[in-house]
């Protein structure tokens, strides 16, 4: 626990007043040459969202999920969000523990490696035509060939097919002879070929890891040659290998009850390693909706995670955002109705499909609480209009102290000195 939780943990405490934390994965855009030189969220028509943000009782601004100029992914952009702060070394939490958090007790143990891995497609040249190989909804029978077809002497593995194209590569290292300081094989780009996996430069276990970086490179040359008749699934980038950490629990910080509602297992898995409950069973938005409902009476902090506006922008389809964001904007009201002291609105990233992956920009903001100033001239919810809001640019780690302090959450610091 680093020094900014430890004064957190101390001044937090604990009243009847309910936190909705709403994050729209990949909410932030940029201005689009072709369509009026708006952004999604100014381009969109969001009536719900445009009266939140002219709301008297909200505040405005911008957000850095980690820090200015560097590009979050939605791990890193979740943890500092919720004050986990991930340029330090302790919340360097890898892809592929985060997204095998979820899965189901057993399946993972803290001994073992595990990556994240998209099913692609490869062309004929051997380079990515495809990291998301469609947005395949169901990988289930690429991993049974996987699981079934691969074999590496001397290594104990297995491929667990997760949601839609996503996975998690199970590496079994029950006798510390591996280590998770290695390369990726994904290039992050269409057009490249899959990358050679090597040990990190500043890996402390060399040898552990260049035992695991050969064992990785032999596995991907087979998983290739086992699935080159496949017509879309041919291949996999991997990256974010990583053990299960242990972390400061997100309610002994921050005197909470919470709970995570994510349709995706990477998201519960965050709030999992975060020690939150999690609502199991939601497919859907309106499923997770229903779960808010449901659980409404037994918690006083409230992680949503809406995923499509994200999904759209790394598709470079603008209209489908614009989509997207519309029908976030169509559910806020139902959300809302519910009664929260404190709402948060915010995103874990910017994703413009202008650029159709994950950058650098700021991301909108708004705290709405009976505590807040009420000088916040803004009327629209879109990045140019909280760029003058009333909270100014901010970042990620800062974010939770503000949340408590509007919710009335925090004693004052001099009592605990």
């Amino acid at each position: 626990m680093n020094k900014q939780m430890s004064i957190i943990s101390k001044i937090s405490k604990k009243n009847d007043n309910k936190i909705l934390f709403l994050v729209a994965d990949g909410l932030g855009g940029m201005c689009h040459p072709d369509y009026d030189n708006k952004s999604e969220l100014e381009y969109a028509n969001l009536p719900a969202l445009d009266r939140f943000a002219a709301d008297v009782r909200t505040d405005t601004g911008l957000i850095y999920p980690v820090i200015r100029g560097v590009i979050p992914g939605s791990g890193s952009g979740h943890f500092g969000l919720f004050g986990y702060d991930p340029t330090e070394e302790e919340f360097m939490v890898g892809r592929g523990a985060l997204e095998a958090a979820d899965l189901e007790p057993g399946l993972v143990r803290r001994s073992d490696i595990v990556a994240r891995f998209n099913f692609c497609s490869l062309g004929k040249d051997g380079k990515v035509a495809d990291r998301r190989a469609g947005r395949i909804a169901d990988g289930h029978e690429f991993a049974d060939i996987i699981n079934e077809k691969v074999k590496v002497e001397g290594y104990d593995f297995t491929v667990i097919a997760t949601k839609g194209y996503r996975g998690v590569l199970v590496i079994r290292d029950s006798e510390g002879r591996l280590s998770d300081e290695i390369t990726d094989t994904d290039p992050q780009s269409e057009g490249l070929p899959l990358l050679t996996v090597t040990p990190r430069q500043n890996a402390k276990n060399v040898e552990g890891a260049q035992r695991t970086a050969d064992f990785v490179n032999e596995f991907n040359r087979q998983v290739t040659e086992v699935l080159k008749d496949q017509p879309l699934v041919n291949g996999l980038v991997i990256r974010g290998f990583s053990k299960f950490p242990t972390l400061p629990k997100f309610d002994d910080i921050y005197s909470t009850h919470s709970l995570a509602i994510a349709s995706f297992p990477f998201y519960r898995g965050i709030a999992y390693l975060l020690g939150m409950d999690i609502a199991h069973g939601c497919l859907t938005f309106e499923d997770q909706i229903e779960a808010l409902k449901q659980n409404y009476d037994k918690y006083d902090f409230f992680y949503l995670h809406y995923k499509d506006s994200d999904c759209r922008g790394e598709d470079r389809n603008f209209p489908g955002k614009v989509q997207a964001l519309e029908y976030l904007d169509s559910k806020l009201d139902e959300i809302l109705s519910l009664g929260f002291d404190t709402v948060v609105i915010t995103g874990d990233h910017s994703t413009p499909s202008y650029m159709g992956a994950h950058s650098h920009h700021a991301v909108p903001l708004a705290i709405r609480s009976k505590r807040n100033r009420g000088v916040d001239e803004s009327k629209k919810f879109d990045e140019r209009e909280f760029s003058h809001g009333y909270l100014g640019t901010v970042y990620g780690k800062d974010l939770m102290m503000m949340v408590l302090a509007a919710a009335g959450r925090l004693a004052k610091s001099e009592d605990f000195i």
